[in-house]
């Protein structure tokens, strides 16, 4: 996960990051441990944020070409291809996105995927959280 090798400069900014997951507790704890993130995570079972943010469903982007694109390059560079987890009902057709949300509840950036590898950068992320006051 690319936001943990930034975690010091999100802190200097005075931000926290929530990991949003609609899974089960169980493919969330593999997740967290496959990926050794430290982020604390919240589960949406019923997708209640995920609605609520926009974040929709999509067969049609989970199969494009860019997708296929992703994971022949990243499997031609030996690289790691998620797969979904074996007795866990996930959706794999569920879009994530990456939000800034203020302390108010104001959201202040918005960036939801429009593939399943599709995320900002965390420069693009720290970029952002630069241009707002803590």
């Amino acid at each position: 996960m690319e936001l943990e090798t930034w975690k010091s400069d999100l802190k200097a900014l005075g931000c926290d990051v929530l990991l949003l997951f609609f899974g089960s507790q169980k493919s969330i704890k593999q997740w967290l441990a496959e990926t050794k993130s430290s982020f604390p995570s919240f589960q949406d079972s019923s997708k209640n944020i995920y609605s609520a943010l926009g974040l929709r469903r999509s067969v049609k982007e989970v199969f494009c070409m860019k997708t296929t694109q992703y994971y022949a390059a990243e499997m031609a560079s030996d690289g790691i291809i998620p797969t979904p987890y074996k007795d866990f009902n996930e959706d794999i057709y569920q879009m994530g996105g990456d939000f800034i949300i203020d302390q108010t509840g104001k959201i202040l950036f918005t960036y939801r995927s429009q593939t399943p590898s599709d995320r900002p950068s965390a420069e693009q992320i720290l970029g952002t959280l630069k241009n707002f006051p803590v």
